[in-house]
């Protein structure tokens, strides 16, 4: 977080009349990043559904939602931290034609 001082762990408030959690958010980008661990997220079905709507209901709230697993970020933080960049850089850029 070094690199975006103003990123949020466990942010509340994303939804509107929900308590979801962002495990990391970017508020000022609007950018939910998401950590997936297959333990949590994939072992039970109801709980995978449950993502999807919570997903949905960010997009329909304005954010933008990056996910990443676990694992990926252990074995290539680089690479994740990247691709959150990439996502400022596309932003600026549709801010800039506006």
């Amino acid at each position: 977080m070094a690199r975006w001082p103003t990123a949020v762990r466990e942010f509340e408030g994303a939804v509107p009349g929900r308590r979801y959690r962002l495990d990391v958010a970017l508020p000022e980008a609007r950018i939910a990043l998401e950590v997936d661990g297959f333990r949590h997220h994939g072992k039970h079905l109801e709980d995978f559904k449950r993502d999807r709507v919570r997903q949905n209901l960010q997009v329909i709230s304005g954010w933008r939602v990056l996910r990443f697993a676990a694992g990926d970020i252990r074995k290539d933080l680089d690479a994740c931290l990247d691709t959150i960049q990439a996502l400022l850089e596309t932003i600026r850029h549709e801010q800039d034609r506006n």
